[in-house]
């Protein structure tokens, strides 16, 4: 076969396997289904195998699923550890016998590992307050989380598979924004958002997590709350957002952006390399994409989404340099919202948004198992979990 026919083969079934892929909602409105009513974290680690951290109105913990319709039920997973308080945030699984969980700790413990995929043990040396917004696996054993402890808050990393965590903290009175996610290209180079939202209309309550501007999670009853939108327009309506990037494994912090008093805050990040990176904002304006090519020195706005429709964006994965997705959602009523994925071939130059799928509220987070394989956790309109799949 000549060399330019062979190509173009090649191309064209590459093209092929793509269109194929779409993204679809496992379940449909109401979503009785749904295995469990709360899905805060999830972490796929096959075509046949995801962790899930959340729970019902009575159980909370880590889960697993091998039946990845999620129509079979799901498995929770033993939790020990001496914190009275096993309210699980986020899990990050390196593969299918390895990984850690986390939530809050209250005067000791938070953050769990697992060595056979399990039995998640707590970790080791951690008294007083804990909270882990986000976990991450670096490969090799290390893991990482982005929260805070005590009157610290950023990063912390175990190199031992969970057992020990030891922070990698930005300086005290860093950025009026509290951290949020994080991404971490090399054992030396990590990235933290961070981000806080107006108030007025969502006075602080005991027992309640707010995960969003747009949601928050209530201990008390075991549910999902939607939190009252705050809409504005302009440059002066009261979020903030902040990037900052380390180089060396945490121990110096460098503040690459800073929007105090702004009109959105910051969400997800993710990088391709330690140059190139995309991260997700939301706020009065909408949904925003970031980017940096140039390892933080600048960040761009690249795209912006639903800015008269209540868009969100909590979550961005970038699959190559080129390629990356965002779970993109809107709201402009209850029988008027859904999740719409955003995905870029071009570096973020252009986007192609998928038909939406009705009633998601939230996407909170994705797992691609492949490039053509994903998973993603999400919030409904009806307050309970769905999960979104992406696959032929």
């Amino acid at each position: 076969m000549p060399k330019m026919l062979a190509a173009a083969s090649v191309l064209a079934a590459a093209g092929a396997a793509q269109a194929a892929s779409a993204w679809s909602d496992l379940f449909q409105p109401p979503f009785t289904g749904s295995p469990l009513q709360i899905m805060l974290g999830m972490s796929c680690t096959s075509k046949s195998a995801c962790f899930v951290a959340g729970g019902t109105t009575s159980s909370f913990g880590t889960y697993k699923v091998t039946d990845t319709t999620f129509k079979s039920g799901v498995q929770q997973l033993n939790t020990t550890g001496s914190s009275p308080l096993k309210m699980m945030l986020a899990v990050a699984m390196e593969d299918d016998t390895h990984g850690v969980s986390g939530g809050l700790g209250l005067g000791v413990g938070g953050t769990y590992y697992t060595v056979d995929g399990f039995d998640f043990q707590g970790s080791a040396l951690q008294v007083g307050i804990l909270q882990t917004q986000a976990m991450y696996s670096m490969g090799g054993g290390k893991f990482a989380y982005v929260g805070t402890y005590n009157a610290n808050q950023g990063v912390a990393v175990s190199t031992n598979g969970g057992v020990t965590f030891k922070g990698a903290w930005l300086p005290k009175n860093f950025s009026e924004a509290p951290v949020r996610y994080g991404a971490f290209p090399t054992a030396d180079v990590m990235y933290v958002t961070g981000g806080s939202w107006p108030s007025s209309d969502n006075p602080p309550q005991s027992g309640t997590h707010d995960i969003s501007a747009r949601l928050r999670y209530n201990s008390n009853t075991g549910k999902y709350e939607h939190r009252a939108p705050v809409l504005g327009s302009g440059d002066d309506d009261g979020y903030s957002a902040m990037i900052a990037k380390s180089t060396d494994g945490g121990a110096t912090w460098e503040k690459q952006y800073e929007n105090i008093g702004g009109s959105f805050y910051f969400n997800g990040i993710s990088c391709a390399s330690a140059d190139v990176c995309m991260a997700v904002a939301e706020g009065a304006t909408g949904a925003h994409v970031f980017k940096t090519e140039d390892g933080g020195k600048t960040w761009n706005d690249v795209y912006q989404y639903g800015s008269t429709t209540g868009g969100s964006a909590m979550d961005v994965k970038m699959l190559s340099e080129t390629e990356a997705w965002v779970g993109f959602s809107f709201a402009v009523s209850t029988f008027n919202s859904g999740a719409a994925m955003g995905h870029t071939m071009d570096g973020g130059k252009t986007w192609e948004i998928s038909p939406s799928l009705s009633g998601v509220g939230v996407v909170t987070q994705m797992s691609f198992v492949d490039d053509n394989t994903a998973f993603a956790a999400a919030v409904t309109v009806f307050q309970i979990s769905t999960v979104l799949h992406f696959g032929s």
